[in-house]
């Protein structure tokens, strides 16, 4: 087989324009030896578009595991878009029997599969390989594995049980050192090749602002859309981290701009969850008021200011979801509105959604948020990507601390 030559068709057909990266490629190159692959690359960096290509190289069956439902339709819509042979297993979809996918395979030779870890059980494949098993957003197995995800724990049985054993590609953009470890380990993972990207992203600018009171922190809140509105450019994000907190803010920000806001979180019924999406998307609405149910992988280019109107869990889960802004490679900021009342509630809700032998795991990562958030040395992106496993040489220069030092020279 000429490997150029079928992986350049193979882009063809997703539509990529362009060359691939040297480290797309050498990914791909290695998936093709028959390695399993760890993936840490940053947001927008086109983590997906390695699975995707080996699957229409290969041929086969691949099964794509991804979090949330949000994420498992975006997916397979741009799929189905470039006439790509892709299905969805999940629990708003018609189940694929064992025949609807062999005679998939018999027609075109390959067929992507996505669902989640919950439904991945349903996938009936008992006399059909799979040849390939991806677990996107794979930072998930232990940051939500241990809680209130326990299926994520079990996709290493699966891969297990499979007559044919597949090859296993694990991608994110956020897993540390001793994360990555773990996520091998859990997901049962062999003759694994990592290839790591740097994650810094030199056109996100970060910021953090602290408060006392609810009344400064709902001022600053309006302030920064009031801004944000003016620039007439692009949409926002603001992230809370219940779906309480999210009402609230989404009630105030309905008031300040009403043809603007929309709403996404898990309680939502899902074709209100799906219509508010869906216009965000079209930009119909320019400002999204959410928890972490929304906006992983989904691929928006134009999101210019991310804000966190809580303090997150993590640092893993802050740079996840400040990563949705700036796509497109354009500037964007990422702030964080922060009230120290935020610790008490975080540790509240990882108390009552983990187990304990994750818990001093979760909480450790909660201080590791409130000491980034507390700081005022040192540059605060090099303070992220330290944690991340991914050390920086220089400061940003931009985010608040290297702001203030710069001012005071």
């Amino acid at each position: 087989m000429d490997l150029k030559k079928s992986v350049k068709q193979a882009t063809i057909t997703l539509g990529i324009k362009g060359e691939l990266k040297e480290d797309q490629y050498k990914a791909i190159k290695d998936g093709m030896d028959g390695h399993d692959l760890l993936v840490i690359a940053p947001t927008s960096y086109g983590k997906s578009v390695i699975p995707q290509v080996l699957a229409l190289v290969e041929q086969g069956l691949t099964v794509v595991v991804v979090p949330t439902l949000s994420l498992l339709h975006d997916q397979v819509e741009q799929l189905e878009q470039r006439n790509i042979i892709v299905g969805a297993i999940a629990s708003d979809c018609g189940l694929w029997t064992e025949s609807d996918i062999q005679d998939a395979l018999d027609q075109y030779g390959y067929l992507i599969l996505y669902t989640t870890p919950e439904s991945l059980w349903k996938l009936d494949v008992s006399n059909i390989p799979v040849s390939l098993l991806v677990v996107d957003e794979c930072h998930c197995v232990t940051s939500w594995g241990y809680g209130f995800r326990e299926d994520y724990l079990k996709i290493g049985t699966f891969v297990d049980q499979l007559y044919y054993r597949p090859q296993v590609i694990a991608m994110t953009a956020t897993a540390p050192i001793a994360d990555r470890k773990e996520i091998k380990k859990l997901l049962h993972m062999r003759h694994v090749k990592e290839h790591v990207v740097s994650l810094y992203r030199p056109k996100l600018t970060f910021s953090v602002h602290s408060f006392v009171s609810e009344d400064a922190r709902q001022k600053k809140l309006k302030s920064l859309l009031k801004q944000h509105m003016k620039s007439d450019s692009g949409s926002c994000i603001v992230y809370c981290n219940t779906k309480a907190n999210a009402k609230d803010i989404y009630d105030l920000v309905k008031e300040w701009y009403p043809k603007h806001a929309a709403i996404c979180h898990s309680n939502l019924p899902n074709g209100e969850r799906k219509r508010n999406e869906q216009a965000f998307m079209r930009g119909e609405r320019r400002i999204m008021v959410a928890t972490s149910a929304f906006g992983m992988g989904i691929n928006k280019a134009d999101v210019r200011l991310v804000i966190h109107y809580n303090l997150p869990l993590s640092i893993i889960d802050y740079y996840q979801q400040a990563g949705r802004a700036g796509r497109d490679g354009e500037k964007a900021r990422c702030i964080l509105l922060y009230n120290k009342s935020d610790y008490d509630m975080n540790r509240y809700i990882i108390e009552q959604n983990q187990e304990s032998k994750a818990l001093d795991y979760s909480l450790n990562a909660l201080d590791e948020m409130k000491e980034y958030a507390d700081s005022e040395n040192g540059c605060m992106v090099q303070r992220m990507l330290t944690v991340l496993g991914d050390p920086m040489d220089h400061s940003c220069g931009k985010c608040t601390i290297c702001q203030k030092a710069r001012s005071k020279k």
